[in-house]
């Protein structure tokens, strides 16, 4: 499984995806301060249960621009550590 998560803009939040073995994706909401959360998966394919073909697509978008948010503010980090 892998997964990636990024802080909201706004205090108190976390988003959290998951990507299973079997392709699902899980879409977690952490509330940071309360320690809560909650979750919403979705399925590969039909084929696996899949009934949102658009959604679990957009989510894949999604994951890839966490990923490069965190790739950008890790090296932000970096920088400023240089100087």
């Amino acid at each position: 499984m892998s997964s990636v998560e990024r802080v909201g803009d706004m205090e108190g939040n976390r988003l959290i995806i998951w990507r299973q073995e079997d392709g699902d994706i899980v879409v977690i909401v952490n509330d940071i301060k309360r320690e809560t959360y909650a979750s919403v998966e979705f399925c590969t394919s039909p084929q696996g249960g899949g009934k949102s073909p658009y959604t679990f697509n957009a989510l894949l978008k999604v994951i890839e621009a966490m990923e490069k948010e965190n790739t950008m503010d890790e090296e932000m980090k970096r920088k400023r550590g240089k100087n």
